[in-house]
């Protein structure tokens, strides 16, 4: 194969090599050249680091012996700043104990000379692999916190989509981010699509139920506790401060907090410290903070049950949920997506909801917003048979009377009728039975009890391809 060629399996990789042994380093060059990868040579360590500094490369094979800096030395430095780069060490001097640290260190492979050129292609062939494969973990992550990221926020409406834009440019800063909604209206999850669409995504997300933490135990769990801070305190702990260190913390239902912890909680976010419980040795942490409440904090502060100054360092930046109530353009989409999510778990093959159980899950109000939405549909299709479709019979009491004492609905569709909605959900349904059936008309027109004519009707309307003509 010509050095030329750039059909080799190493096509559109650029290795590093480093080595003081000429003879090594050109022979392997040429190995590696000859299946297409781009190959950059140096005789040491720190020559390396100075064209690491200009160039990126998706595999580094790097001596472990060299004068000045060492090969392990070397590794350390390409994983502080590339880690998706791919580092493979060699040696002439078998080592269990440097084998050992190069694993720890982050090495790929660790290969002892001599070795024949084709052993090492192979190695830097799976290395690559792997580099790919960290590379689109990175961009994934990346596309993941500007977009699809929030698609399991799911909705579409106005008032959703002012949420989400918001989202989106907030969560770039590091500015404290007050959440304020209804139960079940999705705080936690903005707060969670607010962390992934950080700079921060790649550290910890730490959340605190202030709600469910008794007064006496809040303090030891925000800010930890030394040993013997208390009885029964037997070790150190780490407070969650410490614990969402370069990541964020959320304070969920802050408003829970009592006055006596307040005053801590508000020192700590003016002073970027922490001290444990029974300790005064300060601790320095870097979090970004986002809270939320039920309600207004402003109400709490005239009563004289929430401080001023901490709303105040809570609320650089406040964010409003809609209720369900608020956005119902988002019911059907909401609908299709809890169903997916439970069909998959369940692994029931159940087909959706009939036209008359969609009436009325679109005419129900949702006084507990997209929790309760998500219940109503994990519990109609638990009841359901596998292979059918989930009658109104199968919601729950409560939904069918407080949906038909409703006849005219307000659900709020602005250019969508019940028929549109309840067509969307048809194309959507069909698209889910289609991928169960894999593409079988016959199978799926006879769960669906009706004639293979109207089903090819069905999938005409819907410009729907079943990809099987049986």
């Amino acid at each position: 194969m010509s050095t030329t060629d750039v059909h080799g399996t190493l096509k559109d990789c650029a290795v590093l090599l480093v080595d003081d042994e000429q003879t090594i380093l050109l022979s392997l060059r040429d190995s590696l050249k000859d299946e297409g990868a781009t190959v950059v040579t140096a005789s040491s360590g720190d020559q390396a680091l100075n064209v690491l500094k200009s160039r990126r490369f998706q595999v580094v094979i790097s001596d472990v012996r060299m004068p000045g800096l060492s090969g392990l030395d070397l590794l350390t430095a390409v994983k502080e700043t590339v880690s998706d780069t791919e580092v493979i060490l060699m040696t002439a001097y078998a080592n269990v104990e440097h084998a050992v640290a190069a694993m720890r260190l982050g090495s790929y492979d660790y290969v002892t000379k001599p070795f024949p050129n084709e052993k090492m292609v192979r190695v830097v062939e799976n290395a690559w692999t792997t580099s790919k494969l960290r590379s689109e973990i990175r961009d994934l992550r990346q596309r993941t916190a500007q977009d699809a990221d929030l698609g399991f926020v799911v909705g579409k409406s106005e008032p959703w989509r002012k949420v989400m834009d918001k989202v989106r440019t907030v969560a770039t800063t590091d500015s404290t981010v007050l959440v304020i909604g209804q139960s079940g209206t999705g705080k936690e999850l903005v707060s969670r699509a607010l962390h992934l669409a950080s700079n921060r995504r790649d550290g910890p997300f730490v959340r605190v139920h202030c709600a469910s933490l008794p007064q006496t135990l809040m303090e030891a769990e925000l800010f930890g506790h030394a040993k013997g801070a208390f009885t029964g305190a037997a070790q150190e702990v780490k407070g969650r401060f410490e614990l969402a260190h370069r990541g964020t913390l959320l304070l969920d239902e802050v408003d829970e907090i009592p006055l006596e912890v307040q005053v801590k909680l508000l020192r700590v976010i003016q002073e970027r410290v922490v001290e444990r419980l029974g300790s005064g040795t300060p601790i320095p942490i870097d979090v970004r903070l986002i809270a939320t409440s039920k309600g207004s904090l402003e109400e709490l502060v005239a009563a004289g049950r929430f401080r001023q100054d901490l709303l105040y360092r809570l609320s650089v930046v406040q964010m409003r949920l809609p209720s369900l109530a608020e956005r119902k353009d988002d019911i059907p989409l909401l609908i299709e997506h809890f169903l997916a999510k439970v069909t998959l778990r369940m692994k029931k093959g159940t087909l959706g909801f009939s036209r008359q159980a969609l009436e009325v899950l679109l005419n129900y109000d949702y006084p507990g917003n997209v929790r309760e939405l998500e219940h109503v549909v994990e519990s109609a299709c638990a009841l359901a048979e596998p292979g059918t479709a989930v009658g109104p019979e199968l919601l729950s009491e409560a939904v069918r009377e407080r949906a038909h004492a409703r006849p005219n609905m307000r659900v709020g569709f602005a250019a969508q009728p019940l028929s549109a909605a309840v067509d969307e959900f048809e194309r959507s349904y069909l698209t889910h039975a289609l991928r169960e059936f894999k593409g079988s008309r016959s199978d799926l027109a006879r769960v669906l009890g009706i004639s293979r004519k109207s089903l090819w009707e069905k999938l005409k309307k819907y410009e729907l391809d079943s990809g099987k003509e049986d």
